[in-house]
């Protein structure tokens, strides 16, 4: 689990990747990469863990790394890939859709 005063590495990688999932989860808060996890680190946290259905309790256990880990990858994945294209006919985008199609958005913009 990370708490505050963990190895700066490890700290350092979770907020590399909660950093990333923020632009594409608006309730994640921009984070610093630091190394320290301190109270803005645990809020982004706490608000991935409501987003995805974990005990939002800020504390990274190894449920809440998978997590990240996996929807990062998910991310970078779709940013390299040459398939990020909008579907014909899905826009205008509405409050609450997801997917490839906001994923696109987002880089777009």
């Amino acid at each position: 689990m990370f708490r505050a005063y963990d190895k700066k590495s490890a700290i350092k990688e979770i907020q590399r990747f909660i950093y990333k999932l923020s632009d594409y989860y608006s309730e994640i808060p921009r984070i610093s990469i630091d190394g320290i996890y301190g109270d803005t680190s645990r809020r982004a946290v706490m608000s991935y863990q409501s987003i995805f259905n974990l005990p939002a309790d800020g504390i990274v256990n190894n449920r809440t790394h998978e997590s990240i880990y996996s929807e990062y990858l998910k991310i970078t994945e779709l940013e390299n890939s040459k398939k990020l294209m909008p579907a014909k006919n899905r826009f205008p985008l509405k409050r609450g859709d997801s997917g490839n199609d906001v994923l696109y958005l987002n880089m777009m913009l």
